[in-house]
């Protein structure tokens, strides 16, 4: 068993991606899109002539909530774009004890998966903010801090927009910015303890990045559950989703991140 193969569950493979790109490309594709279920199909179009070797890492999670929504009272309702214009999304709704916190710059909740260490969060800003400025790298992590401390579990009445996000993106500008501008520059990049190859040096040309994220009454992904009616014989603080807002997953043993994003249209597949 490989060193990969026994601290990371990693397997190898030896490809010619000298005489047989698409074949390669297939191959990696094959692998994602049987990692994900599906649901991200393929991460490469093709092969750059120099390059020699990809990491591949795929993350696949689906979940039933613990207090799932009523399907039969799911509806069309408003929601407010950036731009100030107005579309219809179909919105979930639930009147549940939720942990909520309550701050007078935003507003988040936090929905548990059943039998499960994760959990989705939910992140309104007071409306009037523009999400993109407000949530700052900084901010995002005191809000992490202050629902994993100051979250209570109390009464709310919950609309929520059922949501598909589709996403992809080049992530070597991003990495750069972050610190990383060595490992892309072939003259200083040092990944000697890979191996040699005898076309040059190793770096790293690109990153590539592509998410999915479906949310629905039944959970992330989507399962069969039983409807529960909401009780409306009084009314709890209202939370309404009903325009640009952040969500992540969280592993709630370690308090991780493992998601996380910004909704800015609903019903719009980025």
């Amino acid at each position: 068993m490989s060193p990969l193969q026994q601290h990371y569950q990693a397997a190898t493979s030896k490809e010619d991606f000298t005489n047989s790109p698409e074949q390669v490309v297939d191959r990696i594709n094959d692998w994602v899109n049987d990692q994900t279920e599906g649901r991200i199909e393929k991460i490469l179009e093709q092969l750059n002539p120099e390059e020699v070797l990809f990491l591949v890492n795929a993350l696949y999670f689906i979940g039933d909530w613990a207090e799932p929504f009523p399907e039969e009272t799911t509806a069309d309702r408003d929601f407010q774009l950036r731009d100030g214009r107005t579309i219809s999304v179909p919105t979930m709704t639930q009147d549940k004890e939720l942990r909520v916190l309550l701050q007078e710059s935003y507003a988040a909740v936090e929905l548990a998966f059943n039998d499960s260490d994760y959990a989705m969060q939910f992140v309104l800003p007071s409306a009037g903010t523009d999400i993109i400025d407000w949530l700052s790298a900084g901010r995002l992590a005191n809000i992490h801090q202050s629902i994993k401390n100051e979250a209570q579990v109390q009464r709310v009445l919950l609309s929520l927009p059922k949501f598909k996000v589709d996403y992809k993106i080049t992530l070597n500008e991003t990495l750069k910015a972050l610190g990383m501008e060595v490992a892309f520059e072939p003259a200083a990049a040092d990944f000697s303890k890979i191996g040699s190859f005898i076309q040059g040096k190793p770096y790293i040309s690109r990153v590539e990045h592509k998410t999915f994220l479906e949310i629905d009454e039944k959970g992330a992904e989507g399962a069969a559950v039983t409807a529960v009616s909401i009780d409306v014989t009084s009314a709890p603080p209202a939370i309404e989703f009903n325009r640009p807002f952040m969500t992540q997953l969280i592993h709630q043993p370690s308090k991780t991140s493992v998601f996380s994003g910004i909704i800015q249209n609903p019903v719009e597949e980025n």
